[in-house]
């Protein structure tokens, strides 16, 4: 890889983890069913619930897949890492969230759909303890939360 693509990358990275650094989804943010939660400033509908067991990257995937909920029965999809990171509320820890949105979710790593962009084979994923993103390999168990 050429000096120009290395520090592309690094800058990449470096804003990633900058933007997780200052991500707030403020309270009334989400408009609330017994299923789902939709972010009222993306649009995007989030499971609620985290699901029963840790996953790997692929089995996240299959599963998001899969999912048939909040009277969708298609689109849903495993997030890439900015949508995942606009979860974070900062002024929660431990978990990192809107807990009334979001109940039970686990002050671990969440899988991300978005790859490493300069370390072949790993994938990003995000832990809601204090709302970092870290890379991991994907046979990884991690949890999941599937958004459309």
């Amino acid at each position: 890889m050429s000096v120009r693509a290395t520090t592309a990358v690094a800058v990449a990275v470096a804003l990633l983890h900058a933007e997780a650094s200052i991500a707030k989804a403020p309270p009334g943010r989400y408009t609330l069913d017994a299923d789902t939660a939709q972010d009222i400033v993306t649009g995007l509908r989030w499971q609620r619930a985290t699901p029963a067991g840790k996953l790997d990257a692929a089995g996240a995937k299959a599963y998001c897949q899969g999912l048939s909920l909040g009277g969708y029965s298609t689109g849903w999809r495993l997030p890439n890492l900015r949508e995942l990171v606009s979860l974070v509320d900062r002024r929660a820890t431990i978990p990192a969230i809107d807990a009334t949105a979001f109940p039970g979710t686990k002050s671990d790593m969440y899988w991300s759909a978005t790859p490493h962009a300069a370390k072949q084979g790993l994938m990003w994923g995000l832990a809601f303890n204090h709302g970092d993103s870290y890379f991991q390999q994907p046979d990884y168990p991690a949890w999941v939360r599937c958004v459309r």
